[in-house]
């Protein structure tokens, strides 16, 4: 039963997170642009330290430099997490390791390729192969980092006589 709803749990992370995608990438070229303007915005008044002291003008340039930057990060950042979620997903499927890995990057690359396509049909954005490479950069690394996790959770394990769960 705790396999079970640890396998459930898995899965609604990994479909939150293509929610938030879905989402993400469904709003127009302006909204997108308005919610990174105002984040990078906030983030500049916090680590930036004379961007309070610039005219509006200044620090409209300096987010608009900023944003392409942030928002490919961004990308990176969010299909990381996706990769962690679907990697953590497949421990909960009795594969072999290398199953494991290429079943996750592959429903990861999958998701990024649809996530490109559908915005073709979002005003304003478009369907970039580079951001299909950049989401599937970033989801290799939260994957890396969900079988490190694993790993070094079960070798502990192992050390203080536990059995995996």
């Amino acid at each position: 039963m705790k396999k079970k709803i640890t396998r459930i749990i898995w899965h609604i992370l990994t479909l939150a997170c293509m929610a938030c995608i879905f989402y993400l990438s469904s709003q127009d070229s302006g909204s997108s642009s308005k919610m990174s303007g105002e984040f990078i915005g906030k983030l500049a008044n916090i680590f930036v330290g004379d961007f309070k002291n610039m005219t509006e003008s200044q620090q409209m340039l300096f987010i608009s430099g900023a944003q392409r930057i942030v928002r490919k990060y961004a990308h990176f950042f969010i299909y990381s997490v996706l990769g962690f979620f679907t990697m953590g997903t497949m421990y909960t499927y009795k594969m072999n390791l290398k199953s494991k890995l290429l079943t996750a990057l592959a429903v990861v690359f999958l998701y990024a390729v649809s996530d490109e396509i559908h915005q073709i049909f979002v005003p304003g954005r478009s369907c970039e192969v580079r951001d299909v490479l950049i989401d599937t950069a970033g989801a290799t690394l939260g994957i890396l980092f969900m079988t490190t996790t694993t790993s070094l959770c079960r070798s502990s394990r192992r050390r203080r006589g536990q059995t995996d769960v």
